[in-house]
């Protein structure tokens, strides 16, 4: 399976033509004009800065099968963040503000959460 990225103008290139045009864009001086990228020539400096921009976007993405198979609900995830804020700084933590929470993740960490009559 051949991997392809698409630029700004609509081009479609290989992953290997996009790495060596990345690594001679970084030796060319910054405000040189260059042509291909987009639709109109642009500096260097700008296309690098936008081919950095898109790279990070692609690693920051989740690839399609996440969120199968676990606990990835942003409610949960949300749920799971503030009982560990809560926790780490030792407030209490009442069991029924975490109810929606995994039964996975309860158990782990029953010994620190406090039933309504205990208060």
């Amino acid at each position: 399976m051949k991997h392809f990225i698409t630029l700004p103008n609509g081009r479609n290139v290989g992953l290997g033509v996009y790495v060596r045009a990345f690594n001679e864009l970084k030796k060319t001086p910054p405000n040189e004009m260059v042509r291909g990228f987009d639709y109109f020539a642009a500096p260097a400096g700008e296309i690098l800065r936008k081919m950095r921009e898109s790279i990070t976007d692609r690693i920051n993405r989740h690839l399609p099968h996440f969120g199968k198979g676990r606990n990835y609900a942003p409610e949960i995830e949300f749920g799971v963040r503030n009982l560990a804020c809560d926790l780490a700084r030792r407030v209490v933590v009442r069991e029924s503000s975490v109810r929606h929470l995994p039964s996975k993740i309860l158990a782990r960490v029953a010994h620190r959460l406090h039933k309504p009559e205990d208060f």
